[in-house]
């Protein structure tokens, strides 16, 4: 018995080293991200959040798929506040929703990103619907980073909330 508990804890422990060493490299890229970059920097965004959604399942114990058309590429700063958006939308889904699955869908042309994030949990507390980024913020829907973050870019937001789950329709202008 005390071989199997050690065995758990040593996975568990494995675990969270290779959480904390993302962490760590997440910190990096948030130093790096508040360098003065030149715009002409780009990167492709779909491939680029691949890691992240690995880290994510792994923290959240729940499979965080990333899919999509889409093909042009994105500065490191429209990235970074990405990337948190995607963050902060797979830790509501699985804290408050409960959701086992979380897909980040990316389209878009060269202007503008569109992404959907849909989850399988249970819906908003607020019930079922459709809500605009207006109502979002009068109701408290969803934290309010995520709402400053899509307002701070210049983009919008639609949540569909039903018992099957939430569908975030997040429309951003490319920067």
């Amino acid at each position: 018995l005390q071989a199997e508990l050690s065995g758990e804890a040593d996975a568990r422990l494995e675990t969270i080293r290779k959480l904390l060493l993302s962490e760590q490299r997440k910190l990096r890229s948030v130093v790096d991200a508040n360098r003065p970059v030149p715009t002409a920097i780009r990167v492709p965004l779909i491939p680029a959040l691949r890691p992240h959604a690995d880290d994510l399942s792994r923290q959240w114990a729940c499979s965080v798929e990333i899919q999509g058309s889409d093909r042009a590429d994105v500065s490191p700063l429209f990235l970074h506040q990405f990337v948190h958006i995607v963050r902060e939308s797979v830790a509501n889904a699985v804290r408050h929703g409960r959701a086992k699955r979380v897909v980040v869908d990316v389209g878009g042309d060269v202007d503008q990103c569109r992404v959907e994030i849909k989850d399988d949990g249970s819906g908003l507390p607020a019930g079922q619907g459709r809500f605009n980024m207006d109502d979002v913020k009068a109701r408290r829907l969803m934290p309010l980073s995520v709402w400053d973050r899509i307002k701070d870019m210049g983009g919008h937001l639609q949540v569909d909330s039903s018992d099957r789950g939430v569908t975030l329709r997040i429309t951003l202008p490319r920067i």
